[in-house]
């Protein structure tokens, strides 16, 4: 796939999330309980991803035993966490500040990541560019905060 195809579909993927943060978030005020939102949509999320690796993978060599048991319990933990942090706060704070504020710690949060080179991630070291371009993102969050309280 081109470079350009990637990017539009990184975009879609982030479109999807702010889309289906929204529908769950207002899942979880119609139900009165967030957590109830938060395992009806990992539970599809599950099966829809089950259907997928069924169908659609390729065959891999991979099998639980292949990976320490603690991988899938941080997994699970940071994304019932973020994701049931998000359905929490949207009927707070609306789905754009919410989003933005996630994106903020996203950055920040990748920036240490590729900087270090963890996690399976290339290193990628700060440098004034990127510290740059992080303070100006995150300036922008700012601004989309300020005008949503106006």
């Amino acid at each position: 796939m081109t470079q350009t195809v990637l990017v539009i579909m990184a975009i879609a993927a982030g479109m999807s999330i702010a889309i289906q943060a929204s529908i769950n978030a207002m899942m979880g005020q119609l139900a009165h309980n967030t957590f109830l939102s938060l395992t009806i949509a990992f539970t599809i999320s599950a099966l829809f991803s089950a259907m997928a690796l069924w169908g659609f993978s390729e065959r891999s060599t991979l099998t639980f035993s292949n990976l320490p048991g603690y991988f899938w319990l941080i997994a699970g933990v940071f994304t019932s966490f973020g994701v049931g942090t998000m359905y929490f706060l949207i009927p707070k704070l609306g789905i754009g500040q919410v989003m933005a504020y996630a994106l903020t710690g996203q950055l920040i949060g990748a920036m240490i990541i590729n900087h270090f080179g963890v996690l399976g991630s290339p290193a990628i070291a700060l440098n004034s560019y990127r510290l740059l371009g992080a303070g100006l993102l995150i300036s922008g969050v700012f601004l989309i905060n300020m005008g949503a309280r106006q």
